[in-house]
């Protein structure tokens, strides 16, 4: 986990409310030869799929290394 930005609470949720979540990669950027951070656009939806919750976050990941026979 490498961070998040621009939280918001939109909505309430209240006991009894179902939730999911969107995510959305808006951006890949390499960190070094073994790592890169991948930042997602994160919505949390309500039954009615009205967001209640935005934010952005940020993934420090492995990076995937390239096949020599592809």
């Amino acid at each position: 986990f490498y961070g998040v930005d621009k939280l918001r609470f939109v909505k309430p949720v209240f006991i009894g409310d179902t939730i999911r979540v969107r995510k959305r990669v808006i951006e890949l950027a390499p960190k070094d030869e073994r790592r890169g951070v991948v930042a997602f656009e994160t919505t949390v939806l309500n039954q009615h799929d009205v967001p209640v919750l935005v934010y952005q976050d940020r993934v420090l990941v492995k990076r995937q290394t390239e096949r020599a026979d592809a």
